[in-house]
């Protein structure tokens, strides 16, 4: 349903590390949050996604509409 990024500072070399936590979880749609951070620890971006969740079909061969 919507991407938003925040990038606080380039990465050039080295690892990056990154951690999701799910924020609200709501009968149709969740939030989930994103910290990346560099090998030094430091916060390089903020990402938030929130997605629709639709009912789970539970009969074999359905596919999802």
């Amino acid at each position: 349903m919507s991407n938003s990024a925040s990038f606080l500072r380039p990465v050039t070399a080295g690892t990056v590390d990154v951690v999701a936590a799910l924020r609200a979880r709501g009968d149709r749609e969740w939030l989930w949050s994103h910290e990346f951070r560099d090998e030094a620890g430091r916060l390089c971006a903020l990402v938030n996604v929130t997605i629709a969740v639709r009912p789970r079909s539970d009969r074999a061969g359905d596919k999802p509409s």
